[in-house]
């Protein structure tokens, strides 16, 4: 059975940066589960992954725009000081927001201006390429 469109599909994945960082692994703690073709992961992942079988390993390569996107200036939002906590108040701060669907947002404090903060909403990883190491562990017909 093969990596394929609507499959559950388990695998273990180490993410490295451009600088050989380890960014994320999965090697000391529970395997990834995800259906393949329903953009649960990065676009590029999954495209690398179709076809693979049960026990294939893989190394390969996710340009950002087949990843997590580029960093965008639309990204950058001017929030007024009072909308945000005064422990949260300082550059390089993580912050949550709720979008404008109603869904959490991760946020990290960029600047500081006299009457606004300005709050990066661009993915961590935006802008980055992705090294991966991937095994396929498991693959299910869906139930």
């Amino acid at each position: 059975m093969n990596v394929s469109e609507g499959k559950s599909v388990t695998v273990h994945y180490v993410l490295k940066l451009d600088n050989g960082r380890v960014y994320e692994s999965t090697l000391e703690e529970d395997p990834l589960l995800y259906t393949h073709g329903m953009g649960e992961i990065v676009k590029g992942m999954e495209k690398a992954l179709t076809g693979m079988s049960i026990g294939e390993q893989k190394t390969f390569i996710v340009e950002p725009e087949e990843g997590y996107g580029e960093v965008t200036l639309d990204a950058l939002i001017e929030v007024p000081r009072e909308h945000i906590p005064m422990e949260a108040r300082i550059v390089g701060e993580q912050i949550t927001a709720i979008g404008p669907k109603g869904h959490k947002v991760e946020g990290v404090v960029y600047e500081i201006k006299r009457k606004t903060l300005v709050v990066d909403f661009n993915h961590p990883l935006a802008g980055m390429t992705l090294h991966f190491e991937v095994s396929v562990i498991d693959i299910q017909d869906p139930a």
